[in-house]
């Protein structure tokens, strides 16, 4: 009869590794950060095994992405400052050449108009069987010459005489005749028709400007 063999009472291995066959502390696996811990307290404890935890694919995703856009960009500011600043300084020679010309034109404008003689118009009508200047007071400026335009509404030839300025003139039926009138002094010089000086009448009013 065969003798039965012994019953192992502690499962757990007695082996123990020497000091030159155990790895160094700082390279087990087991020293490594996030290693996962697995073992049997009965055989002496927990261990510690190698595990590294992985990154979810979503994480990694959006931070390339946010590395991709941050340079983009990046990109973008370095290609549009150079435009700015040429925009910037297109828009300097234009105000450069735009604001001499400007004042030019408006010294120009300011020299016609002051040597320019102001223009008054005057019409000569028939008004309820009247023949009739409008306005009956003619209001011009002093010290300088003026431009009369007198239109004549009526199918008849009137006159337009201011005998101080030695005007006579004839205003055809229908249209428009200009008189030039002389600088004149302050005062209240008559108008009159001289072709029918009953017929209608005005004064002419010179004012200090």
């Amino acid at each position: 009869m065969a003798r039965p063999a012994p019953v192992i009472s502690d499962p757990c291995s007695t082996a123990r590794a020497t000091r030159d066959s155990a790895a160094s502390r700082s390279g087990r696996a087991s020293s490594a950060v996030g290693s996962a811990v697995m073992g049997n307290p009965s055989c002496g404890g927990w261990r510690k095994i190698a595990w590294r935890p992985t990154q979810p694919e979503g994480i990694r995703l959006i931070r390339s992405s946010l590395i991709a856009g941050a340079q983009m960009v990046c990109l973008v500011v370095q290609m549009v400052c150079p435009v700015v600043q040429m925009v910037c300084l297109v828009v300097q020679m234009v105000c450069l050449v735009a604001l001499p010309a400007a004042a030019e034109h408006r010294e120009s404008a300011a020299g016609q108009s002051q040597g320019a003689p102001d223009v008054v118009e005057i019409v000569s009508t028939n008004v309820q069987g009247k023949n009739v200047f409008i306005p009956s007071t003619i209001v011009v400026g002093a010290g300088k010459p003026q431009t009369l335009s007198i239109f004549n509404t009526t199918d008849t030839p009137h006159g337009f005489a201011i005998d101080a300025a030695e005007i006579h003139a004839v205003l055809p039926a229908g249209e428009e005749h200009r008189v030039e009138l002389p600088a004149m002094q302050p005062g209240i010089y008559p108008v009159h028709c001289q072709l029918h000086p009953p017929h209608r009448s005005a004064r002419l009013l010179v004012v200090e400007d």
